[in-house]
């Protein structure tokens, strides 16, 4: 049997360190441990044990650098250095090897190679030739951070380029993302040359990045609207108009004017789709439309539904005729009908009203995102025989729903919301958003004041689901995923809004080399999070920079999380190390670090703050329950000072350079 190559430590211990990817020109650091017939060899390498064909003869226990000089078929290595004398220390054993090697022997290149040989990482003879040719131009002050890039550079076998070195010392920083924006903003904001069309489009993209919660603060808006509570009704409608909730003022309620433009139930509309001219493609694409819009759809099943559509677009016979039809009315015939399905339903007013109605009710009662008293107050006007039973009842649910996002930032209610409008995803998020800025615009001082109330209220009761709503924002409108996305659906209209996206339109258009240069070094950013977010085989890292500005409030936080992949290539959940990066405003510098072995969670918290454990500790239960809930079992939280951190993690802490930008503390 050839076992050439094989880590034999990855067979006692799935969880041990991840094996080396070797590849063919590599310089590698490894002891010869055992000798086996036909130049076959035991030798660890980076700490792993593996097997290996040698070309030369050699002495078991002693410690060479090779060079790998074939990996198929079988792992084949050479010897570039002689016998290395374990007492010799890591400069003489980089002279050696420079020596060897031919390899100029400057005091870069020196402590370049000193950080490879220690760090146990394989390099090739191209990658120091390119480091050295990469390192002439550097300035003495920037020498230390281009030599750490260089090798996390070969370490993840990236391209030895400007852009590269430059993506990674910009990914690498865990502070400043905030200073940057508003350095962005203030130079964007001073240039004359700049676009005024690609100016605004920045500006307002930066402008969303200091409001990621203004969908939320929108939604709340909504129900106090609706109850009246804000404003004349010719000056709100005016508002409401403008950013597309109303379609056109009338002298009738707001709600009634909402519940009047609703659109028809969307298994009625699909079904009467189905018995039209199904070899159209502007059908197709209709029906295409509504497949996705529909909310009681699962995936799978509007996957399915999408296949059919797909076939009849290619091949339009009777056969996937009939079978499109049979794949809609089986899927639709598994659906539930939504609350707001079944009030369009009701604007019908046809003979089985009633049932309508006690179908309604129950799916109220049922609601997890509706108090008590908010479902009474429902199921009450839905009670009523009158003519406007159901229209009371429809702006109670939509207050309802309102105030919950309001109160606790709950998703479901505002899909809830977004279905009862007949808005979904992004035209959702832009319309409330939009809703948001006309009243902090507004000339009335009462408007203004109502969005200040709003987010007070979101301040004070601050919850996980606003805190995950900011990021989710944040990330999107930065960009952070933008070629992920375009290589998924490049269709996709929302991807050209992203800050990214629009830095480099700003770098391709006449903008001033000030401008240009900040757009290249957001760039660099976010390219060098990705960059830096590597997969090793089965493990992987992620890397993200969250600046968040909201509520008055800005903190920074990087969030920093290693794991691995399972056998169906899903990130397996039970084993995880995840550490937190946090600037905040009342415990200042803080790291999380959070790990996670076998679903049990051990979390260790830095910070120099005195008196924290007395302040967090009554929150342990809390933690403890919501943990449980995922089938977590929470080990301890244990509170530590900087002193006290492992080399590990003291290496990837890094001293914040500016606190005076405050910060906001919340529980993650």
């Amino acid at each position: 049997m050839n076992l050439s190559g094989v880590n034999l430590g990855q067979t006692q211990n799935n969880q041990s360190k991840q094996p080396l990817v070797i590849q063919q020109g590599q310089v590698l650091h490894g002891k010869i441990n055992k000798l086996y017939p036909d130049q076959q060899a035991e030798i660890t390498i980076g700490g792993q044990k593996m097997m290996a064909k040698l070309e030369t003869s050699m002495q078991a226990g002693n410690t060479h650098f090779f060079q790998v000089s074939a990996t198929e078929p079988e792992l084949t290595l050479k010897m570039v250095s002689g016998p290395i004398d374990a007492r010799s220390s890591v400069a003489e054993q980089t002279k050696q090897l420079l020596d060897t090697m031919k390899i100029p022997q400057s005091k870069e290149m020196q402590q370049l190679v000193s950080q490879l040989i220690k760090n146990e990482i394989p390099f090739n003879k191209e990658q120091l030739m390119a480091a050295e040719q990469m390192l002439k131009g550097v300035k003495g002050g920037e020498r230390a951070q281009t030599i750490e890039a260089l090798q996390k550079i070969i370490e993840l076998k990236l391209p030895i380029t400007t852009d590269t070195v430059q993506a990674v010392i910009q990914g690498g920083k865990k502070d400043g993302m905030l200073n940057l924006l508003s350095t962005i903003e203030a130079t964007i904001r001073a240039d004359q040359s700049m676009p005024p069309a690609l100016k605004a489009q920045v500006l307002a993209q930066l402008a969303k990045l200091q409001a990621p919660l203004s969908e939320q603060t929108g939604m709340a808006l909504l129900g106090k609207i609706l109850q009246a509570k804000v404003g004349s009704s010719s000056e709100v409608q005016q508002i409401m108009q403008q950013v597309g909730i109303l379609q056109k003022q009338n002298n009738q309620s707001l709600s009634n004017q909402i519940f009047a433009q609703m659109k028809p139930d969307l298994n009625d509309s699909i079904k009467q789709l189905l018995t039209q001219n199904l070899t159209s493609k502007s059908t197709l694409q209709n029906l295409s439309q509504q497949i996705i819009q529909h909310p009681n759809l699962s995936p799978e099943s509007s996957k399915s539904i999408q296949q059919a559509i797909t076939r009849m677009t290619l091949a339009p016979t009777v056969a996937h005729q009939t079978q499109l039809i049979q794949e809609v009315t089986t899927q639709l015939g598994q659906t539930k009908d939504s609350i707001a399905q079944l009030f369009a339903q009701l604007k019908t007013r046809g003979q089985n009203e009633k049932a309508i109605i006690q179908q309604l009710a129950t799916k109220i009662a049922a609601s997890d995102e509706l108090t008590l008293p908010q479902k009474q107050n429902i199921i009450h006007q839905l009670g009523q025989v009158n003519e406007n039973s159901v229209k009371t009842a429809f702006q109670a649910t939509l207050t309802a729903f309102s105030e919950q996002v309001g109160r606790t930032g709950s998703t479901q209610a505002m899909a809830q919301i977004g279905q009862l409008l007949g808005v979904s995803g992004d035209e959702q998020s832009k319309l409330f958003q939009q809703l948001t800025t006309a009243f902090q615009k507004s000339a009335s001082p009462q408007l203004q004041q109502v969005v200040q109330q709003i987010e007070m209220q979101q301040l004070q009761q601050l919850t996980g689901n606003s805190v995950h709503a900011a990021i989710k924002n944040t990330l999107q409108s930065l960009g952070l995923s933008l070629e992920a996305q375009i290589a998924q659906d490049p269709t996709q209209n929302k991807l050209a809004d992203s800050l990214k996206s629009l830095m480099h339109a700003v770098i391709q258009d006449q903008s001033s080399s000030a401008t240009k240069g900040m757009a290249e070094q957001f760039i660099a950013r976010m390219n060098g999070q990705q960059l830096l977010s590597a997969e090793n085989g089965p493990q992987q890292q992620i890397i993200m920079q969250v600046p968040l500005q909201f509520l008055g409030k800005r903190t920074e936080a990087t969030l920093q999380w290693t794991g691995n992949k399972n056998k169906n290539g899903k990130i397996d959940s039970n084993f995880a190390r995840i550490m937190f990066y946090l600037q905040l405003e009342n415990l200042h510098e803080t790291v999380i670090d959070m790990q996670v072995q076998s679903r049990v969670v051990n979390l260790n918290i830095f910070t120099e703050e005195n008196g924290i454990k007395e302040l967090i500790s009554p929150l342990k239960e809390v933690l403890k329950v919501n943990l449980e809930k995922h089938d977590y079992q929470l080990s301890g939280v244990f509170f530590k000072k900087f002193a006290q951190q492992t080399d590990s993690v003291k290496q990837q802490v890094e001293k914040k350079a500016n606190a005076k930008d405050g910060g906001l503390d919340f529980r993650i």
